[in-house]
């Protein structure tokens, strides 16, 4: 019985940690982001082509990483304005792919990876602030 308590414990505590890992800093999980509003995120580049999560291949100024929740949905990006406010129009994305990003904050959606074919183009994006709407791009 022992035993037992112990291995449900630690289910829970995995269950909780997971949980935490999927909601980002203002406790909105990704799937509810779906249609929403804009919401500021972090957006870096990354230039190893291939076969994305969806089974799509990358292709330039089209493939996002982001939330497992957002593949198949569509994201409009823009620039953030010295003010904090929405800027100018990046561009239309389509979520393709994931990643982990620095401690998981791809996955509660708190960071976009757009790809790029050149590295130095990767290197001097870097990492900036956006804005990000996704739109369900599903039905």
């Amino acid at each position: 019985m022992r035993k037992l308590s112990k291995i449900i414990f630690i289910l829970v505590l995995i269950v909780l940690t997971l949980r935490l890992l999927t909601v980002n800093a203002e406790g909105i999980p990704p799937e509810e982001r779906i249609g929403g509003e804009p919401f500021r995120a972090e957006c870096t580049a990354y230039c190893d082509s291939g076969i994305t999560a969806s089974g799509k291949p990358t292709v330039e100024g089209l493939t996002l990483g982001g939330a497992p929740e957002w593949i198949g949905c569509m994201a409009v990006l823009y620039e953030v304005d010295d003010d904090g406010t929405i800027g100018d129009f990046i561009g239309l994305y389509e979520v393709m792919d994931t990643g982990w990003g620095r401690d998981g904050d791809a996955l509660r959606g708190e960071t976009v990876d757009m790809f790029m074919e050149d590295y130095d183009a990767c290197i001097q994006w870097g990492r900036r602030d956006v804005y990000v709407q996704i739109i369900d791009g599903k039905g």
